[in-house]
């Protein structure tokens, strides 16, 4: 059996939804793979944290997955940010799900995620690449999270990776929950503004959301330094840091016809541009599973 699940990019959220907010987080190809089966082959590129959601569920059920061998495949090659530890959890619960005949509902998937988390994480990747394309992800009410459209055809996104990692884990466990109360509703906003199509309203929703992080110190130098030497390029309508630290990704909001050139000049500075209101694939329905008789 072969599960895929997109990467994710977080949108807007990221921290506010460690206080009780919504996330609002885009989900992407290249696709995450895990493959399963009972050949005594070795669990080649599979070695989640024994402390992360990922590590906890596999051992708590060490006695299902005794039987199986896995394999991992992550594209980004270790690069953060993208979700690996998510698609990990994710795979390996819904592996075991389909195979007991157990429901795979949000519900389901939220609260044996919190049994599996050591405190540290919101579920918002593990909601986000279960529903798939832009989805507006709710940890508190995980029914409520759904898949939006992208309603603002005249722009592109683009997505740069930094290069910079961080451990993700370590950083959220020493935050201080209270201080990151003032972060919560800007995900539900921004999610509101799409679904009216209100472009302003939108990204100036995005726009207060960086400048908070900002002013918390919750964007790396490394980042700001980036966003600086991009704020100049043509077509752009806003550009910001995503997930932890903003460390991992950049993410821009690009007028269409100024496309090309924008793509031509990530390259030019090293980067290479992942265009992601234009997908090419299926990469971001969600969760997929191939060989459900394996």
């Amino acid at each position: 059996m072969i599960l895929k699940a997109p990467s994710k990019t977080f949108v807007c959220g990221e921290y506010g939804v460690l206080a009780g907010g919504q996330g609002l987080v885009w989900t992407h190809g290249p696709s995450f793979e895990m493959k399963f089966s009972t050949d005594q082959i070795p669990k080649t590129g599979f070695t989640p944290h024994p402390l992360s959601p990922a590590g906890q569920f596999l051992s708590k059920h060490s006695e299902f997955f005794k039987d199986y061998s896995f394999e991992f495949n992550d594209p980004h090659q270790g690069r953060g940010g993208f979700g690996a530890s998510g698609a990990q959890f994710l795979f390996l619960w819904a592996f075991l799900k389909k195979k007991m005949g157990l429901p795979m509902d949000l519900e389901t998937l939220m609260k044996d995620f919190k049994d599996s988390d050591l405190g540290a994480s919101s579920g918002c990747d593990v909601l986000s690449q279960l529903v798939g394309g832009l989805a507006q992800v709710n940890p508190q009410m995980p029914v409520r999270s759904r898949s939006l459209l992208w309603p603002f055809p005249h722009l592109e996104v683009f997505l740069i990776s930094t290069g910079v990692k961080i451990s993700t884990h370590d950083h959220l466990k020493n935050l201080e929950r209270s201080e990151l109360e003032d972060l919560k509703g800007f995900g539900e906003r921004a999610s509101q503004a799409l679904e009216a199509q209100k472009e302003s309203d939108f990204f100036g929703t995005l726009q207060e959301f960086r400048d908070s992080l900002e002013k918390k110190n919750l964007v790396v130098e490394s980042s700001l330094k980036l966003l600086s030497q991009f704020q100049n390029l043509a077509g752009l309508r806003f550009a910001k840091a995503c997930g932890a630290f903003g460390s991992d990704t950049l993410l821009f909001f690009v007028e269409k016809e100024q496309a090309n050139g924008a793509v031509h000049e990530f390259r030019s500075r090293g980067f290479e541009a992942l265009c992601l209101s234009r997908p090419r694939d299926d990469k971001s329905l969600g969760l997929v599973i191939e060989g459900v008789h394996d």
